[in-house]
């Protein structure tokens, strides 16, 4: 079973919930939003923070699947692939080439899947 932490409960986050609420092999454990009745929410039963670096202490995830705003993106791939978690980042990726490089970076030291969710690019033509 592949433990999620869903990162962001808005509209993304929110439809990657859903998304995982349907496979077999993924659970959600957590998800966070620094506005907490947004994550309670969505939760579903999951564990809600407030803080990313609470949950990636307490929860130890597989998959950290990011669906902030852009300009987060780079500080939270890289604080989940240095917790040792493969990460999704909701697109665009980043902010400038400076923060991706950082951010690919991070998952290599890390030895961790990083991947940026372009779903379009895996629909058939």
């Amino acid at each position: 079973m592949l433990k999620v932490a869903v990162v962001g409960a808005g509209f993304m986050g929110t439809m990657h919930r859903n998304v995982y609420a349907q496979l077999k092999d993924a659970q959600v454990v957590a998800v966070v939003d620094g506005e907490e009745e947004k994550a309670r929410k969505i939760a579903s039963g999951a564990k809600v923070y407030t803080c990313m670096d609470d949950m990636l202490d307490k929860e130890k995830p597989d998959l950290v699947d990011i669906c902030l705003p852009t300009y987060l993106h780079a500080e939270h791939v890289v604080k989940a692939a240095e917790a040792g978690a493969h990460v999704l980042c909701e697109k665009p990726m980043a902010m400038n080439l400076e923060e991706a490089d950082r951010m690919i970076e991070a998952a290599e030291r890390a030895g961790v899947f990083f991947m940026v969710a372009h779903c379009i690019r895996f629909w058939p033509e």
